[in-house]
Formats: structure tokens, C-alpha cells, sequence
């Protein structure tokens, strides 16, 4: 135990005999700490990892966060799509690296009100399908619900802090039910993220009593749209503590609400603010709308694709394409060609009927074959047709240029 455990330390003592009543005692000593740590501003640094088969993706973010209000900016590390984050209860805003194609003219954020199913409107908080969203307050507020099995693993150093280190079976809804009613709506995309079943986390406290680290691993439910295989695993770090936190929302003229994107008033990528086509097969015309989630995932579907040919893995390509047109890439690239590729830049996404949806890009890339070789790109732009199947989305060869229907349905 950590010597400032004092009095609470002797109780756990007593509680030897009962391994048992040990256990849940130090499960309560965590929810203790993380709800004094809930009440502290710091600087905060979150990476989420995705692994996938024949793919591994990390996103990172940083910032800084008042957990008492729940209030903060988290800023992205790497471009992923998701630039900035701020969180303002019980709105969100989120800034999209590539904002002016998914998003109407002029508008470079998307807001949601946390506190309403409809609001959310498949708002994507994190940068990957069936990860916890991107609220560090909600990491801490899960902590209040651990319980059972906790033990002590060991020590280590957290960014130059000396720690203990935790691993804590967490009940999703004991926590729930200590948050106060205002702010459970907001806790419930976090709480669906691990379907509301208890989880594992490893957690590291300080001699403080502030959790330092809270580290979780997941597999994402069917319904988040990550493919069969996918498992996430998410880090918070917690440093700085006590630094200023002023938050402040983005122009209200560079908004535009997810109810808004919903109802087809703005969808991203969609209607004659895209992108002109060059001349060749056309795209379908737009139809119907699209949420920013869907158009996210078939966004990172087409990325997916050209990543395992820029890797010259046609198996990882395959696994981006519909399950029926595997069979139909791997034969037309067996001793095919080779790429290289020097940038992917998605530029819009349209909604193509219920379930489908069409990817504009510019890729700047070379095509070896025979010895020789040409360049596509980069100032051409260029489309794939994407489909949703069983809740995951794929690139659709058949209705795609250049494959065309070569590749069946």
C-alpha cells in the first residue's frame, strides 16, 4: 500500500484475513482517488490504438482539462481527421483536419449537445468506430465504479512521478450511479463504447492520491462499425496538475450542428460545394444523407485500401474491400503492379442511398509494372464507391473507378 494510506492502510490489514474484503477495499481507496483527482485541472495526453488485422493506427491527442466541469480542449498529435476537441457541457466541438470536404462551405467544426440521444446525431468523438469517446473526465468518472478483484501490480515511474500500479475490474453502472443525474447523459457514449459490461483497467496513483495513468483495452461492439478481429486499447495520462484551463467555443458562424448534418441540410461532402470530378466515369450523384460517423468509416475504409498497396500488402488491401470482391483483387494483383504513395488526401464524402456512400480523393502515387512506371495524381480527383455490410464499411471495386465491374458485386 502507499504510505499515505495512514489509518485506511491499517484497515486493510485487518482485512487480510478476508482476501476477499482486501480486494474490495482497495477498490474503494481507487474510487476515492479518482474522485480526488476528478476534482483538479491538468494537462492531459490520450493515445488510442486500433488493431486490426493486417493494420495497427494509433491516434494521440493532448490538453488540458478542469474534471470538475468537465471542461477542456484536446488538440490531435497527428492528422487523423480529428484536429481539436472542446468540450464545453454540455456541447462538444469537434474540428475536422479535413473539414472543408466533409463538411458546408465554411464551416470547419461539428457541435453536439451531450446531454441528447438525437444531438449526438453519430457525432464520431474519437478517431476510431467503438472506442470510448474522447471525454478524459469520463476515464476518472469510470473509476468510481471499481470493485472487484483490484490488486496491486507493482510500481513505476510516470512521467517522472513515482506511482503504484493497479489492476481494477470496473462496474460500469455502480459508477453511473454516483455520478450526479446532470451528468450521467453525457457518461452514456463512453459507457456504450464497452457495452455497459465491467472491464479491466490498469490504473497508476501517486503518493497523492491522483491518478497519474488509466490504461483500458476493449473489443469494439458489432454495432460501432469495426471490422471482425479489431481490438481497441486506450491511455490517458494525467501531469501538470493545477494549470489554468480557459475554454472557449469556436465562431458560431464556422459551426454547424450534427442535428443540422443529420437532416441533410449540410451532409458532408454532399451537393454542388464538392469537389470537381475530371473527366472520365462520373461519381453517382448525391442522394440521401449520411451521419459524420458513417462518412468517417468510409473515409478510413478507403485510406485502409490504399495503405495496404502503398505497403505493397495486397492482403491488408483485400480486408478493406467488401468480403465478395477479395478474391477478385488478390487474382487481378497476384504479379501485378506495385505503388508507391507519396500522399492520400480525401476530399469529400457523399451519401449514395441508404448504406452506401461515395469517397472523392486525391492521391499522389506512382504505379510500377513491367519495369516502367506512371504517376496518378496528385492533382486529379478521384472516387471510390464504399459500402456498409454487417455494421462495417468497405470500398465497393464494382462500383468504383477505375476497377469498374470487373471485380462482381
Amino acid at each position: 500500500m502507499r504510505g499515505r494510506l495512514g489509518l485506511a492502510g491499517l484497515v486493510a490489514v485487518a482485512l487480510l484475513a478476508g482476501g476477499c474484503a482486501a480486494k474490495a477495499e482497495l477498490g474503494g481507496i481507487l474510487a476515492a482517488d479518482a474522485a480526488n483527482t476528478a476534482r483538479e485541472t491538468s494537462r492531459v495526453a490520450v493515445a488510442v490504438t486500433m488493431r486490426s488485422p493486417g493494420m495497427s493506427v494509433t491516434f494521440s491527442q493532448t490538453g488540458v482539462f478542469d474534471y470538475a466541469h468537465s471542461r477542456g480542449v484536446l488538440r490531435a498529435a497527428n492528422g487523423a481527421g480529428i484536429a481539436q476537441e472542446v468540450f464545453l457541457p454540455p456541447h462538444v466541438y469537434m474540428k475536422l483536419t479535413d473539414g472543408s470536404g466533409m463538411l458546408p462551405r465554411g464551416k470547419s467544426w461539428i457541435e453536439a449537445n451531450l446531454t441528447s440521444a438525437d444531438g449526438l446525431g453519430g457525432l464520431p468523438l474519437t478517431a476510431f468506430p467503438g472506442a470510448p469517446q474522447g471525454n478524459p473526465s469520463d476515464m476518472l468518472s469510470s473509476l468510481l465504479g471499481a470493485s472487484k478483484g483490484a490488486v496491486q501490480v507493482g510500481s513505476a515511474t510516470i512521467r517522472g512521478v513515482q506511482t503504484v500500479h493497479y489492476r481494477v475490474t470496473i462496474d460500469l453502472a455502480k459508477a453511473a450511479a454516483q455520478i450526479p443525474p446532470s451528468s450521467r447523459a453525457a457518461f452514456t457514449p463512453f459507457a456504450q463504447a464497452f457495452g455497459r459490461q465491467p472491464f479491466v483497467a490498469q490504473v497508476w496513483v501517486d503518493q497523492k492520491g491522483l491518478v497519474r495513468r488509466v490504461l483500458v483495452s476493449l473489443t469494439p461492439a458489432k454495432s460501432s462499425g469495426a471490422r471482425a478481429g479489431t481490438q481497441i486499447s486506450q491511455t490517458v495520462d494525467f501531469y501538470d496538475f493545477g494549470v489554468p484551463v480557459r475554454v472557449t467555443a469556436p465562431p458560431a458562424s464556422e459551426v454547424v450542428s450534427s442535428s443540422e448534418l443529420g437532416t441533410g441540410n449540410g451532409p458532408p461532402g454532399g451537393g454542388a460545394t464538392g469537389p470537381a470530378v475530371p473527366e472520365g466515369p462520373a461519381p453517382p450523384r448525391a442522394s440521401g444523407t449520411l451521419s459524420p460517423s458513417a462518412a468517417s468509416a468510409a473515409a478510413r475504409a478507403v485510406r485502409a485500401f490504399w495503405a495496404g498497396l502503398g505497403a505493397n500488402d495486397v492482403n491488408a488491401a483485400a480486408q478493406a474491400v467488401a468480403p465478395t470482391q477479395r478474391s477478385c483483387l488478390l487474382s487481378a494483383m497476384k504479379n501485378g503492379p506495385t505503388f508507391t504513395i507519396k500522399s492520400l488526401r480525401i476530399m469529400s464524402v457523399r451519401p449514395n442511398g441508404p448504406g452506401r456512400a461515395t469517397v472523392l480523393f486525391k492521391l499522389d502515387a506512382r504505379v510500377w509494372s513491367a519495369g516502367a512506371s506512371a504517376p496518378i495524381g496528385p492533382t486529379d480527383v478521384l472516387w471510390f464507391a464504399t459500402t456498409e455490410i454487417a455494421h462495417a464499411w468497405y470500398v465497393d471495386l464494382h462500383g468504383s473507378a477505375p476497377f469498374g465491374p470487373g471485380c462482381g458485386p
